[in-house]
């Protein structure tokens, strides 16, 4: 009897221990079945998956947001509109180096244009030294490029002697007798006009300038605005202008170089360009 009842009590705790190993087995693969799931997902649908949806707040698997609660959106910075001010564009219509052998008068530009007025006819007119020289008595005049009626000039040369004798840059010429001229003559920056014959000083600013220095200066006209400004041709260029003036007497013409030279007085010019500017 009492090995009947032994053998009775192991088959119970028997039945009891499989019993358990398979609701273990069960249980187990559930939750495995959940995993493989949740690594086969995207990412998104991963963070999806962690939250829950408790007391109508939203609470997530993050233990430091679960404390918290849900963090407000981030807002984006709303943009500011700044102006942004933007360079008249330019075309470039002539410009000379000044970069051929030793020769009279200056002939053709490194751009392939030819100087025409005095600069093609006069012996005062000659490349020296990879540089366009003047040297005479009176007033010349060298022109480039095509007529226009928006462009500006910019050159950079220098003078041996001021005063009263000038260097300068013509816009809207069309002969001897009409064209704008803006020069420094070693105290000042001076803008002029001539119309028919008849010259017209319109206004100046101060500058006082070396003879023997090499200055930089740009004469632009757009419309019936004249600008003008002069600087060190070692230095920065200038961001004003020191002239600015209406006028509306020539509405076109060729862009170049205008000298006032008496005997002894030379004027070396380095380089020179001539731009259309879109107005506006």
């Amino acid at each position: 009897m009492r090995t009947e009842a032994l053998l009775q009590k192991i088959l119970t705790i028997g039945c009891v221990v499989v019993g358990l190993l398979v609701l273990i087995g069960t249980v187990s693969a559930f939750f495995a079945s959940g995993i493989e799931a949740d690594l086969a997902l995207p990412t998104q649908q991963i963070r999806a998956k962690g939250k829950t949806q408790s007391g109508g707040l939203t609470a997530t698997a993050n233990p430091v947001l679960a404390t918290v609660g849900a963090l407000p959106s981030p807002v984006a910075p709303t943009a500011t509109q700044v102006p942004v001010a933007t360079a008249k564009p330019v075309a470039l219509l002539a410009q000379d180096t000044f970069s051929r052998p030793n020769q009279m008068f200056w002939g053709t530009a490194s751009d392939g244009h030819t100087w025409s007025g005095d600069a093609q006819s006069s012996p005062s007119f000659a490349i020296v030294g990879q540089s366009g020289q003047v040297n005479g008595n009176g007033t010349f005049n060298a022109i480039l490029g095509p007529r226009s009626a928006n462009e500006e000039v910019l050159f950079t040369g220098s003078i041996n002697r001021f005063g009263p004798f000038n260097m300068g840059a013509v816009l809207r010429w069309t002969d001897a007798n009409n064209w704008y001229k803006a020069y420094i003559d070693g105290s000042q920056l001076v803008l002029l006009k001539r119309v028919a014959g008849t010259t017209i000083r319109i206004t100046s600013a101060p500058f006082a300038a070396q003879a023997g220095t090499p200055y930089s200066l740009r004469f632009r006209a757009t419309g019936s605005t004249l600008m003008a400004r002069v600087w060190s041709a070692n230095q920065a260029e200038p961001t004003n202008w020191q002239i600015t003036v209406t006028d509306t007497a020539l509405p076109s013409g060729f862009g170049g170089l205008r000298l006032f030279l008496v005997n002894g007085a030379i004027t070396t010019i380095m380089m020179f360009s001539e731009n259309a500017v879109v107005q506006g």
